[in-house]
């Protein structure tokens, strides 16, 4: 009974081991190569250690069964090698464990810094501990002292994965404050567009409310996290680890619910922020052309400007005559140089080009595009419509070509 006292004992618990580890695993977008190849390693240490436990529980089963069955010297004092070994195998695979965890606290920006001071301090006393232990393990030369030092395993055990347990939902939570920092960075930055925007004259009351239902979920998704952040931290025993432990998860699927309405939002901000350029007020002449939701093709020819979005399958020809050429497609598609002028781009869907004597046609389905400048604007389409100046009517699209004159 006393060494299967030390399976029981080792075991308990151990075994959740190999489906505790951490599932926060550290993104390409977040860390660099070496971090990665830091974590990886910590990972494979990790792996290559269970498997030896696995071993060496197989091993102290195969030997303690042996001994139960014929009790000689021989049997007993290799029950207590291979006991020893297991031991030590199970404090390592815990050791790597915790360093597996350590890893991925350090290479994440998600812990606020109390919460990963805390961490961090926890796990280095445990591994202290273990250190410790190993030697208490490897020093027993009786059942009775190897019985101890595995239920010392054991209580020790059970504290780690109170702990590791808090820790992998602070760093779950973690992961929603960062979307909740970004939000807030993109908001400011949607503030000033907006207000830019409303200084030239747009009309941006859909963008204000826009931008209010943003900040709105973004507020949702701060309480949410709050109140995960504040149920994890709670938990303190295994009586109360699980229980706590979905509670946070609830508030995360709040938050997250949250914070994914948030970001949907931003893409209709972003969309009409796009076509921002196509609809400002006030614009006095007959400099610039708008064309709104067509289906053809657009060409002008002077100096100016072609800017707006189009579908992702459109194309993109410039001619730089004046050596002065700029094409901006946000880093969108690809680029083709024809000769030593003429440059065409694909698979884009918004463009900014501008130059002094340019030469620039565009085909595309649903066009949104502003030309302006000094010289001719030429469009067909099978859909659309198009506005001369700032108030000129709109007109359909034509399949036969209308050629407009532009001057600023």
């Amino acid at each position: 009974m006393a060494f299967q006292r030390i399976v029981m004992a080792i075991t308990s618990g151990l075994l959740l081991l190999f489906v505790a580890m951490p599932t926060h695993a550290i993104t390409l977008q977040e860390k660099d190569t070496l971090a990665r190849t830091s974590y990886q390693n910590a990972k494979s240490a990790y792996q290559a250690a269970v498997k030896t436990y696995q071993t060496a529980r197989s091993q102290f089963l195969t030997t303690k069964e042996k001994y139960k069955n014929n009790k000689s010297q021989e049997n007993r004092q290799k029950a207590l090698t291979d006991g020893q070994n297991f031991g030590t195998r199970a404090l390592e695979t815990m050791e790597k464990y915790l360093l597996l965890m350590k890893t991925e606290i350090e290479q994440s920006s998600a812990l606020e810094t109390m919460d990963r001071t805390k961490a961090l301090k926890e796990i280095n006393d445990d591994i202290i501990w273990i250190a410790a232990q190993k030697t208490e393990v490897a020093t027993a030369e009786t059942r009775d002292s190897l019985v101890s030092a595995g239920d010392a395993i054991s209580t020790r055990w059970n504290t780690i994965r109170v702990e590791t347990k808090r820790i992998s939902g602070l760093l779950l939570a973690g992961k929603i404050n960062v979307l909740l920092n970004k939000g807030e960075e993109i908001s400011t930055r949607v503030g000033e567009k907006i207000a830019t925007l409303k200084a030239d004259g747009y009309d941006t009351r859909e963008l204000e409310t826009l931008q209010a239902d943003f900040d709105s979920d973004l507020q949702t998704a701060q309480t949410a996290y709050d109140d995960a952040r504040e149920v994890f931290q709670q938990i303190s025993s295994l009586e109360n680890s699980d229980n706590l432990y979905q509670r946070g998860r609830t508030f995360i699927n709040q938050a997250d619910k949250a914070v994914r309405s948030a970001y949907q939002t931003l893409d209709d901000i972003v969309r009409i922020l796009k076509k921002a350029t196509l609809k400002k007020a006030d614009v006095q002449g007959t400099g610039f052309v708008v064309i709104s939701n067509g289906n053809g093709s657009v060409v002008l020819v002077g100096n100016g400007s072609v800017a707006g979005t189009t579908a992702k399958d459109a194309v993109l020809r410039v001619v730089d005559n004046g050596g002065d050429a700029t094409v901006d497609t946000n880093a969108e598609g690809t680029k083709k140089t024809l000769d030593a002028k003429t440059t065409e781009y694909s698979g884009f869907g918004t463009v900014q080009v501008n130059g002094s004597n340019i030469d620039v046609t565009v085909l595309s389905s649903d066009l949104d595009l502003r030309a302006e400048g000094t010289g001719t604007v030429t469009m067909s389409g099978t859909s659309g419509t198009y506005r001369v100046g700032n108030k000129g009517t709109e007109k359909p699209l034509s399949t036969t070509p209308t050629v407009i004159q532009v001057a600023q």
